[in-house]
C-alpha cells in the first residue's frame, strides 16, 4: 500500500488535470510524437523593404514531430485556443519565416521534422492543439500550453 502511494506521488501529472502539457514535453498522439520547443512573439517578419507587419501579433511556435508509426502520415494543421475558447488557425503566408514547417507535411516512418508554425493573434496565453492524423473525430486532440512571456 505504501509503495503504491509513493509511486503515484512520483508520477507526472496527467495532462487533463493540468489543462494540457507543458512546452518541452514529448506528447504522443497516435503515431506522432510532438514536442513544442519554443514560442516567440514578433510584430513584423522579414527585413525592410519586404517586411510584413502583423495585424495583431505574430506568434511563432517551433515544433518537432516524429513519426513513430509504420506508415507515412500527414502532419495535421495546428490550431491555437485562447482561455476564452477563441480558436485561431495557422497563417499560410509565411514570407520572412525561416525553417517553416510547411503546408504539406508528409512524414515517413522513423523520421522527424522540426520547424516553425505561425499565427497572427492578440498577445495572450494559448494552448496549441495537437491531433492524431488517423483520428476519425476531427475535434479530438491534446493541448500544449503556450504561456505569455514578455521579453
Amino acid at each position: 500500500m505504501v509503495s503504491t502511494i509513493l509511486f503515484q506521488g512520483c508520477g507526472k501529472k496527467a495532462a487533463s488535470s493540468t489543462g494540457g502539457y507543458d512546452m518541452g514535453e514529448k506528447v504522443r498522439v497516435g503515431p506522432l510524437t510532438y514536442t513544442v520547443l519554443e514560442a516567440d512573439w514578433k510584430s513584423q517578419l522579414g527585413e525592410f523593404p519586404v517586411s510584413r507587419v502583423a495585424e495583431q501579433n505574430f506568434l511563432l511556435i517551433r515544433i518537432s514531430v516524429t513519426n513513430s508509426g509504420g506508415n507515412a502520415v500527414n502532419i495535421p494543421s495546428f490550431t491555437l485556443e485562447s482561455s476564452r475558447g477563441d480558436s485561431y488557425t495557422e497563417v499560410q503566408d509565411v514570407r520572412g519565416v525561416d525553417r517553416w514547417l510547411g503546408i504539406f507535411r508528409n512524414l515517413n516512418p522513423a523520421m522527424t521534422e522540426d520547424g516553425w508554425i505561425l499565427f497572427d493573434v492578440p498577445k495572450n496565453s494559448y494552448r496549441v492543439k495537437l491531433t492524431d492524423p488517423e483520428a476519425t473525430d476531427p475535434e479530438a486532440g491534446v493541448f500544449v500550453k503556450i504561456p505569455l512571456r514578455m521579453e
